[in-house]
């Protein structure tokens, strides 16, 4: 019986992981890198453009005075 801190056996989850751990280890890991953080501040500037703006990206409300014009994609 597996503890509650150890998932179950995944075949396929484990395949996938040893294949990017492999990828790390050879180098070609930078490009996941690379995307990963993009990804990842890209979700922080969006997070705080809507804390600014007061409204989540395509969102419309009363109260929101200003938009996302002048915000990249």
């Amino acid at each position: 019986m597996p503890s509650l801190m150890e998932p179950p056996p995944n075949p396929a989850r484990d395949t996938a992981l040893a294949e990017r751990l492999e990828a790390f280890r050879t180098g070609d890991g930078v490009d996941l890198i690379r995307e990963s953080v993009r990804t990842v501040l890209q979700e922080l500037v969006d997070f705080e453009a809507a804390g600014v703006i007061g409204a989540e990206r395509y969102e419309r409300t009363g109260e929101r005075v200003t938009d996302t014009q002048r915000y990249p994609p």
